[in-house]
């Protein structure tokens, strides 16, 4: 999504000039043209940050690409509202399966907003791992018990003009009439 995100986001182009490095997810998705492009353009922006790509996870180094044949250009500067974090405390009430209607629901209504979501939400099935970029939410993980000592009870979610206290009414209402 880099490219159409390059054109239309300028908070894109300012995350990659201030990276100390750069991790490239999903890699295995792309051919290796359109990822040399994209190295190649991310060079070109922030030449300082080491590149490294991520496959499932593991993480590795660039291999050798062919010359780039486009390098992604942008006209945006760093306009509209400013980019926000929220901790999202969940009430230990809420279920898994509401909750994520609930956030299915605000990704679909705002996730042009919603840069990322990401937490673990407690469940009857032990700790869930629930990440989203934009609109597109990962398959949510259960955790394995060595990783259980995640405590906290939060969702964050990074994105334009976030408001913690609307959120949580958002919650709160939708909760309200569900019941």
């Amino acid at each position: 999504h880099f490219q159409v995100a390059l054109k239309t986001d300028a908070l894109c182009r300012q995350q990659i000039l201030s990276a100390d490095r750069i991790v490239i997810a999903k890699s295995e998705e792309v051919s290796e043209q359109p990822l040399s492009n994209l190295v190649s353009t991310i060079s070109k922006i922030n030449p300082a940050a080491p590149i490294s790509l991520s496959t499932f996870g593991v993480e590795s180094p660039v291999p050798k690409l062919p010359a780039p044949t486009e390098i992604y250009e942008t006209t945006l500067v760093n306009e509209g509202a400013p980019t926000t974090v929220v901790s999202l405390p969940i009430p230990k009430e809420v279920g898994w399966v509401e909750f994520t209607v609930w956030l299915s629901a605000l990704l679909h209504a705002r996730g042009d907003t919603i840069l990322r979501v990401k937490g673990v939400l407690h469940t009857d099935e032990g700790p869930i791992l629930l990440q989203s970029v934009r609109k597109v939410m990962q398959q949510p993980e259960i955790l394995p018990a060595v990783k259980s000592s995640f405590t906290s009870k939060d969702i964050v979610l990074i994105g334009e003009g976030m408001n913690q206290e609307a959120l949580l009414a958002s919650l709160s209402s939708f909760f309200g009439e569900q019941r």
